[in-house]
């Protein structure tokens, strides 16, 4: 699976409520309050934060490694609001206040980026003041000097571990710059990593899954196969298993809204949003339901398809849902020897079908066999950059 996991910091700032704008904006994005984490492992041991909170520092380590391995379990884009330091409690009536470090190898080890929400210190104190005064939250007395030195130390001690570990480190003065900041500045070079790593694991894939033939059949799932989208499916589907509101808009198509272009950003973010729903049990569950009880191909494909001769195999390249297609095809094609190449969902598969992942089958399979013929079948203009590559490239039409 990959994954992206951004560390994002702060001083004695709610940083769970920062994040719950970013969250509304990006729901394909897992974003977490580090405490809540603490939360759950604790809860597995039979304790609460109360307990957290009387336990010697070698206690809370153990702890914070064992949030840290929860964290390092997570797939796709997950955002954790987390600290990197404490004022040591013993020091701060003094004046003189000193700092507990809390972030650890494990940290280092687990984040691809870290980013430092890097507010003004009177704002900082107003809100720990006003927390104060109406009993929100209770906070330790810091001044305004307090703050920036507690920011100054944070901000030194990350950008050493980040120099140190490689990890991508930067600043931002508002969290309302949060999302536009990651997409800007953070994800891009962290979206051509996994983006090699995925073309990595398709090509090994093709030479794994498919077979030497003769002749290639290349087909899309969606609007050729089958007349039904089965993504828009799945998603109707999960609103009624979920109990949740539906929306006019799919959260895939608010993604392929915003990525015009269909880039590999924006098929990425599809996969990311598969893993923000259920767990991978459920989804499982659900897309075999979906593939076995409401999808329905045409009968002229099926007939087609079982009566190939032996030296022409056919292929499902999709970026649709994989388990959906899956199900389908055994429940109606299971005398059909059908290879799929499909990755949709980034906990699950080891790589993601965009349409450049289209082109790399076509290529892949010229030089595994010479001389062999494909012929691509599609619904959409937005495929004929693979399909142009293809020797009898077909555009269906499902009007």
């Amino acid at each position: 699976s990959c994954f992206i996991r951004l560390l994002v910091s702060t001083v004695s700032l709610d940083l769970a409520r920062a994040l719950k704008g970013v969250q509304k904006a990006r729901p394909e994005w897992r974003c977490l309050d580090g405490s809540s984490i603490i939360e759950e492992v604790l809860k597995n041991q039979g304790k609460g934060l109360c307990d957290f909170g009387v336990m010697d520092e070698q206690q809370k380590t153990v702890v914070r490694n064992n949030a840290i391995q929860m964290v390092q379990s997570y797939s796709g884009m997950t955002l954790i609001a987390g600290h990197a330091s404490f004022p040591d409690s013993k020091t701060i009536l003094g004046g003189d206040v000193k700092f507990n470090n809390v972030f650890t190898e494990g940290d280092a080890q687990t984040y691809s980026a870290i980013l430092y929400l890097d507010r003004d210190p009177d704002q900082i104190f107003q809100q720990r003041t006003a927390d104060n005064d109406t009993k929100t939250k209770h906070r330790d007395f810091l001044s305004v000097e307090n703050l920036q030195d507690w920011m100054h130390h944070e901000k030194e001690l990350l950008c050493r571990v980040c120099k140190g570990s490689g990890i991508y480190f930067g600043l931002v003065k508002n969290e309302n710059d949060i999302v536009e900041y990651i997409v800007n500045r953070i994800l891009p070079p962290l979206v051509q990593e996994v983006q090699n790593k995925s073309e990595q694991a398709l090509s090994f894939a093709i030479q794994q899954a498919i077979p030497l033939a003769d002749v290639y059949l290349l087909l899309d799932g969606d609007r050729t196969l089958s007349p039904d989208d089965t993504s828009k499916i799945y998603f109707e589907s999960l609103t009624n298993y979920c109990n949740t509101p539906s929306s006019n808009d799919s959260p895939l198509k608010q993604i392929f809204t915003r990525y015009p272009d269909y880039t590999f950003q924006a098929f990425l973010e599809a996969a990311m949003l598969y893993e923000c729903f259920t767990s991978h049990a459920e989804y499982k569950r659900l897309s075999h339901d979906v593939g076995s009880n409401k999808v329905q191909l045409h009968q002229a494909w099926i007939d087609f398809l079982t009566k190939l001769p032996p030296n022409v195999h056919p292929i499902l390249v999709s970026s649709g849902n994989r388990e959906i297609w899956s199900a389908t095809l055994q429940n109606q094609l299971s005398a059909t020897q059908m290879s799929i190449i499909a990755g949709n969902h980034i906990g699950l598969h080891p790589y993601i079908v965009d349409s450049k992942a289209k082109a790399i089958v076509v290529t892949k399979l010229r030089q595994r066999r010479k001389g062999c013929k494909l012929f691509s079948f599609g619904d959409s203009g937005t495929l004929l950059s693979y399909q142009f590559q293809a020797i009898q490239p077909r555009l269906i039409s499902t009007n």
